[in-house]
């Protein structure tokens, strides 16, 4: 399908869908721009086809742009530019003069005469400042609460209030993009098979999977400290995750003996992270190898396949955001469900050789015996 039957196929979608939505080319020429961004900004859809976006809004020629969207469009992994990270991708204030708050997302599309980067930006305007209220609240707990386990509960019952105001906005974009959905796949049924119609219904369906997959794919990261810490028994939380992923002919080889560590609860995800990418990414491997040790300062957990290893070029950015084949935010968030109890992870493994991923617990997060 070439770049212009697909921006016709999917017009009619876009200019339905309740965010924002622009597509560029390699060039950055805009080929579309939807409803939801021509009433944010005031210029429509036949002002904005055919300008080169840069000159629109010139602050995404600066790096911190520039440089991610080209990667984007070169073959890399989407990016994400989120409101607490990066100013609004396009600069829509609101009636009353606020700062539109936006979350965006630039995904690839390759076509026959050329690639695509497809821009989706979610309005989380109310969220956000909904955000700092709650972190205005926050601010003034951690200011008035003297006893650090008063602290604590105080952050604990924010984190779970923005949470819940992340979750209630998640849940409403999802539902209008599954009613979307499914309109497209009855559609999609009563065409007949082999019509131009069928495979531009396709590819619709085929866009709000991946549409879905982006907003879906942030309910990991909410989790973080959602739940207070606690002792985890790591053979019992490793088994546990490697059922989760269907291995196959893989085996667990797991260390006897007792090995707890205090930890976010969600540190299955964490094991269910590393075995993933070991049967997505570890070309064959049969066996997966935990190990402890225990030295004079700190503890460490080695989870060790026999595959082929990680490549040396991707063992210095290994757990930053959007790094990998998948959606490269997996060891990513594993480092930060580590990191809210002082734990850390590197990959220590020889290209060739095995991928082996190194856990350093603190000794007084470790305990080597069971207590009721």
């Amino acid at each position: 399908m070439s770049i212009s039957e697909f921006v016709r196929s999917i017009m009619l979608f876009a200019d339905l869908c309740p965010v924002g939505i622009c597509i560029i080319d390699e060039k950055k020429k805009i080929h579309l721009w939807n409803r939801m961004l021509a009433r944010w900004s005031g210029r429509s859809g036949e002002e904005m086809n055919g300008e080169h976006l840069d000159r629109i809004y010139p602050h995404l020629n600066a790096p911190s742009y520039r440089h991610r969207i080209e990667q984007v469009l070169d073959g890399g992994p989407p990016a994400i530019f989120s409101s607490q990270l990066h100013a609004p991708f396009f600069p829509c204030p609101l009636p009353d003069g606020r700062v539109r708050l936006q979350h965006t997302s630039v995904i690839r599309q390759d076509k026959s005469d050329g690639v695509l980067a497809i821009i989706i930006i979610e309005d989380i305007t109310e969220l956000g400042y909904e955000i700092e209220r709650a972190r205005s609240m926050r601010d003034q707990a951690l200011e008035e609460v003297e006893e650090r386990r008063k602290v604590e509960k105080a952050l604990l019952f924010t984190n779970r209030k923005l949470n819940l105001l992340s979750g209630i906005t998640r849940h409403d974009i999802l539902n209008e993009v599954t009613v979307l959905l499914g309109n497209a796949t009855f559609l999609e049924e009563m065409l007949p098979a082999g019509t131009d119609e069928k495979k531009y219904i396709n590819t619709i369906i085929r866009s709000t999977k991946r549409i879905q997959n982006q907003i879906s794919f942030t309910s990991d990261y909410e989790g973080l400290g959602g739940e207070e810490p606690g002792w985890f028994e790591i053979r019992d939380v490793a088994r546990k995750a490697f059922s989760l992923i269907r291995p196959g002919n893989i085996t667990l080889d797991i260390q006897e003996g007792c090995f707890q560590i205090f930890a976010d609860p969600m540190l299955e995800k964490v094991f269910f992270n590393l075995f993933e990418n070991a049967m997505r990414h570890g070309g064959g491997v049969t066996t997966i190898t935990i190990r402890y040790d225990t030295g004079p300062d700190e503890s460490m957990i080695s989870v060790a396949d026999d595959g082929v290893g990680i490549p040396a070029s991707l063992r210095n950015t290994l757990f930053e955001k959007g790094v990998g084949n998948n959606t490269g935010l997996g060891l990513f968030l594993s480092r930060e469900i580590l990191l809210i109890t002082g734990i850390s992870i590197e990959e220590a493994g020889g290209e060739g050789e095995g991928a082996r991923f190194l856990i350093h617990v603190p000794n007084e997060m470790v305990r080597r015996e069971k207590r009721l």
